[in-house]
């Protein structure tokens, strides 16, 4: 085992997201993933770039995790679910709740993601929660501009209070 394995496993050994995972399936089949593996890549050239110390997990807690800090006392988190769709999300689409087995309803795409972050031991340390998608979104936006990001404070209040409604 070389030393930056071991320096991994160390850090596994303390890492304060070691709890339950929601889904694990997501890890046996990371081949499929290539747009959320390139885009977690992009993400860490550019802090790597700033020189801003960084951690990167995929299909561990959520699709992507960026931590600011190897240190396991004080990183920050950040979550992100990355989807290769061919549709661009809308208001419905994200807050849409299929059925499961025994008619249970299952989480939305925004649930799933806030079920990630929500009522966990490191709840407070998450920074950021996103989603990105590779087609994009359809959205009411409350000013006439062209984002990369949207913002909740971006949306119009007639999508705001559907997604509110929703989740």
């Amino acid at each position: 085992m070389n030393n930056s394995c071991l320096l991994g496993v160390v850090y596994m050994a303390n890492n304060p997201l070691a709890e339950v995972q929601r889904e694990s399936a997501g890890a046996s089949t990371f081949g499929k993933y290539n747009f959320q593996f390139h885009w977690a890549l992009c993400e860490i050239i550019e802090k790597h770039k700033k020189n801003q110390e960084y951690a990167l997990l995929i299909e561990y807690q959520e699709d992507v995790v960026i931590a600011n800090s190897l240190d396991p006392n004080n990183a920050q988190f950040e979550f992100y679910q990355v989807k290769n769709q061919i549709a661009k999300y809308t208001s419905a689409s994200l807050t849409k709740r299929d059925k499961g087995k025994n008619n249970k309803l299952k989480n939305s795409v925004l649930g799933k993601l806030l079920s990630s972050c929500v009522n966990t031991s490191y709840e407070n340390r998450v920074v950021k929660i996103g989603l990105v998608s590779s087609s994009g979104f359809s959205l009411n936006i409350d000013k006439d501009l062209k984002l990369d990001v949207i913002k909740i404070g971006d949306l119009a209040k007639d999508d705001l209070a559907s997604f509110l409604l929703r989740i």
